[in-house]
C-alpha cells in the first residue's frame, strides 16, 4: 500500500516542526491553494483493456500510477516517496494535450527521464534521454479525473520498451476500477474526499483558501490521520472556517468528522479501538487532552478564528504517568501566518490525562524522574 505522499508535492505552507525527544507522527503540508474537485461523472472511466506494461531499464514494468502535471506525464511503479521505476515524458506543452499525438519528431521533441531505484538505494538513478528513442503518445478527450492516453515507447540504448493504455490523472491520486483509490496516500486524495464530503454536508458554503493540511503516518503502530481546513463563506456572506478530519482503515481513507471554527482538530481525532501499543495510545491520549485544554483556552481568548494550523507533540515519562506537551499554532494575522507555541505539563490520574499547569517552551519532563528539565527545541516554522 502507499506509504507516503508523492515527491511532486511541494511541502510549504503549514509544515510545523517542533523539537522533542519522543518522536511525534510526521505532519506534512502542501501548498495552501485548493485543487478543484472534478465533478463526479455519471459513468466512471472504463477499465483500461491493455494497461501500460513492458520493460524499463531492463526491469519488468507494471505501473501503479500515471499523473499529468504541467505538461509532464509521469508513469511510475512503486508507492514510496521515490518510485522503484518511473518514466517521465516532458512534452514542453503548456496548452491542453487532449486529442494530441506526440512523437520523437514533434517540435520541440519530448525529453525522457528514466528512473530506477535499486532495492538497497535511498534515491533513484535517473537517465536523461534527449534523442535515440521512438515514441507514439496519443491523448484522448479529457475525463473528470484525467486524460486517457495510449503509449508506445522504445529506448533500445536503455533497455526500455513500453506499450499500452492508461488514464493520466490531473491530481496526485490513483484509480481503481475507474474510481479514486482510497488507499492512496497523498494530499490530493485527502483533498478530493474532503471536498466531496463538504459538497454533501455544506452545499451552501463557498470554499475559499485551504489551510492546515496534514497527513500523519508513523509506522504500523500509529493510525494514519489527515486534516484539511477551508476558509468558507455562507450564502449570507458570513466568513468562517471548517475542518475535515480523515482516518485510514482497512477500506482506505474515510472522513471521520467535520469541525467548525471553535474546534481544534487534535482535540477531536478518534483513536482506533485496538492495534496500538500502550505507549502509543497514551501518547495520543495525552495529545488529545492537551489539545482540548488549549481549545477551551483559545475560545475563551477569542483566538480560535485565527488558528490556521496546529500540531501537538508530547513527551512521556518511562512510567507513562507524566507528559510535557508543546503545541505549535499557526495564527492568521492579516495576510500573514505567525507561529505561537503553548506548552503544558500533564499527569495521568485514574487512567485519564489532565493538564496541571503551563510550562516554559524550553521545558520537558525527564524520562526517568518526571521532573521538569530544560531542553533546546527546534525553531518552528509556520510559513
Amino acid at each position: 500500500m502507499p506509504k507516503s505522499p508523492r515527491s511532486a508535492l511541494a511541502l510549504s505552507l503549514t509544515l510545523l516542526t517542533l523539537g522533542c525527544n519522543e518522536p511525534a507522527p510526521p505532519e506534512q503540508s502542501p501548498p495552501e491553494q485548493s485543487s478543484p474537485v472534478p465533478e463526479k461523472s455519471a459513468t466512471p472511466p472504463a477499465t483500461v483493456a491493455s494497461p501500460v506494461s513492458g520493460t524499463l531499464r531492463q526491469h519488468p514494468f507494471q505501473p501503479d500510477q500515471a499523473i499529468l502535471r504541467d505538461g509532464t506525464l509521469e508513469i511510475r511503479q512503486g508507492t514510496d516517496f521515490f518510485p522503484d521505476l518511473a518514466v517521465e515524458i516532458v512534452t514542453f506543452e503548456s496548452e491542453s494535450l487532449a486529442g494530441r499525438t506526440l512523437t520523437a519528431d514533434t517540435t520541440p521533441a519530448p525529453h525522457l527521464r528514466l528512473g530506477y531505484k535499486a532495492p538497497d538505494a535511498n534515491l533513484p538513478d535517473t537517465e536523461m534521454v534527449l534523442s535515440g528513442y521512438q515514441l507514439q503518445l496519443s491523448f484522448g478527450e479529457a475525463q473528470p479525473l484525467g486524460l486517457p492516453y495510449t503509449l508506445s515507447l522504445s529506448v533500445p540504448e536503455h533497455g526500455t520498451k513500453l506499450s499500452g493504455q492508461g488514464l493520466a490523472t490531473f491530481l496526485d491520486i490513483a484509480l481503481k476500477d475507474g474510481n479514486i483509490d482510497r488507499h492512496w496516500d497523498s494530499f490530493d486524495t485527502l483533498d478530493y474526499l474532503a471536498q466531496q464530503h463538504l459538497a454533501q454536508s455544506a452545499p451552501a458554503m463557498a470554499l475559499g483558501e485551504r489551510f492546515g493540511v496534514t497527513l500523519q503516518s508513523f509506522g504500523d503502530d500509529h493510525p494514519k490521520r489527515g486534516v484539511i481546513g477551508f476558509e468558507v463563506t455562507d450564502d449570507k456572506g458570513e466568513a468562517s472556517t471548517l475542518k475535515v478530519l480523515l482516518r485510514k482503515d482497512a477500506d482506505g481513507w474515510q472522513v471521520s468528522q467535520q469541525l467548525d471554527t471553535s474546534q481544534l482538530p487534535q482535540a477531536h481525532q478518534a483513536l482506533p479501538a485496538s492495534d496500538l501499543s500502550d505507549r502509543t495510545r497514551d501518547g495520543l491520549l495525552a495529545e488529545q487532552a492537551a489539545a482540548r485544554h488549549l481549545e477551551t483556552e483559545l475560545n475563551r481568548e477569542g483566538q480560535m478564528p485565527q488558528v490556521r494550523a496546529s500540531r501537538v507533540s508530547c513527551r512521556l515519562t518511562k512510567d507513562r504517568d507524566r507528559a510535557s506537551c508543546h503545541t505549535t499554532l499557526g495564527m492568521r494575522t492579516g495576510d500573514d501566518t505567525q507561529c505561537e507555541i503553548r506548552s503544558h505539563l500533564l499527569s495521568k490520574t485514574g487512567g485519564e490525562w489532565q493538564v496541571r499547569e503551563a510550562i516554559a517552551n524550553d521545558q520537558q519532563v525527564n524520562y526517568q524522574s518526571g521532573e521538569l528539565e530544560p531542553y533546546r527545541p527546534f525553531t518552528p516554522s509556520c510559513e
